[in-house]
């Protein structure tokens, strides 16, 4: 399982739900395409930016290569969304 500490400062992309203090408390759970730590620290810089305030995970030995977000205030399709910029897919997990 790789774990990161999120610490890189918020972009506009959701500032605005930061502010207005809507985030969700739920935890987000997602099947993804990376298999590697490599490519999980490729993404990561991306997911601290817009992830600040949240806890998240990759566990890589799951089946499903789990990408887990605790807080996450994003929509699920804007986290698949920016898996899909980085060229991997993403898919949440009910």
């Amino acid at each position: 399982m790789v774990n990161y500490k999120t610490d890189i400062t918020i972009d506009n992309f959701n500032k605005n739900l930061i502010q207005s203090g809507e985030i969700f408390t739920s935890v987000l759970v997602f099947k993804t395409s990376l298999v590697s730590v490599e490519e999980a620290e490729f993404i990561s810089p991306a997911l601290n930016k817009i992830l600040k305030y949240s806890k998240w995970n990759f566990d890589l030995e799951d089946c499903d290569h789990i990408f887990r977000i605790e807080n996450c205030p994003l929509y699920p399709f804007q986290i698949i969304l920016l898996f899909g910029e980085y060229g991997f897919s993403c898919e949440e997990l009910e």
